[in-house]
């Protein structure tokens, strides 16, 4: 447990300096790939970026399971105060750039109110997000299960449209008329 705080602390800078740093770097090398349509240099780049975002972390955990907390601990105090608080303040920021970017491509008339449902109840309500995220699955399956139940109301409907004629035709032939057909199709 002693280790987990510092090398937790260690982890997430470093995890911001390699999405927002060196993660960039690649990004003209994919940007080319796919302007040229070619698949193939676009999956190695994106094979060898998670494999160097991985390496990087899992020789963090081996260095700082095999030295210890103190070292950690001395290496992250040895971090200037001017890095620390950008490096905080970009980490609070990407939480809204994240959500921006998913507002500005999912936004519409019909899911606004869900949006603005949202952040209602997270910002006035004081909900955690997990607890306004269990709520939206609710929301989702009633809305999906009444909407399930109207498309079926709706087949049902053209299905019944279709029946009296044929019932009409087969009708003449039982000496029944389409209403009374229609009638005991109703009560059956």
């Amino acid at each position: 447990m002693a280790l987990a705080v510092p090398i937790g602390v260690l982890a997430a800078f470093i995890s911001m300096f390699m999405k927002n740093v060196v993660m960039n770097l690649f990004a003209p090398l994919v940007d080319k790939y796919a302007k040229d349509n070619n698949p193939r240099a676009m999956a190695i780049m994106h094979y060898s970026m998670w494999f160097i975002n991985y390496f990087v972390f899992s020789l963090i955990t081996f260095f700082s399971v095999l030295e210890g907390a103190k070292p950690v601990q001395q290496m992250i105090n040895s971090i200037p105060d001017n890095l620390m608080a950008g490096l905080s303040a970009t980490g609070g920021l990407l939480p809204a750039v994240g959500f921006a970017i998913l507002m500005r491509m999912l936004w519409s008339k019909k899911l606004a109110p869900y949006f603005f449902l949202g952040f209602i109840m997270v910002a006035y309500l004081n909900l955690p997000s997990v607890a306004v995220a269990a709520l939206g699955i609710i929301l989702v399956l009633v809305i999906s299960f009444k909407d399930k139940q109207l498309l079926d109301m709706e087949n049902k409907q053209k299905e019944l449209e279709k029946r009296p004629v044929a019932a009409a035709g087969a009708g003449a032939s039982n000496n029944e008329t389409a209403e009374e057909q229609e009638e005991e199709d109703f009560f059956s």
